[in-house]
């Protein structure tokens, strides 16, 4: 048994790992397109810029801060739907 080395782990991504990646977040971006233009009844598309390796904290670096995306319902006024 060898201890686990996380600077080689990170080097460890193998052309085919990437390419994977790369294949899964355009099928995402390709399926978000469809059902999001679906919804909102226009053209929509994206597209994958780049996919990259990266560090957990390196990542938590580049999220800018959360935002907070609240809703509020209520009852209709008389005489509307």
């Amino acid at each position: 048994m060898l201890p686990f080395r996380a600077v080689q782990a990170e080097n460890a991504a193998s052309a085919e790992q990437i390419r994977v990646v790369n294949t899964l977040h355009e099928s995402f971006a390709r399926r978000l397109s469809d059902s999001l233009g679906t919804y909102l009844r226009t053209v929509c598309e994206m597209n994958l810029v780049t996919a990259e390796q990266l560090r957990y904290s390196e990542f938590l670096g580049r999220v800018t801060s959360c935002k907070t995306l609240g809703q509020k319902g209520g009852t209709p006024s008389p005489g509307f739907l």
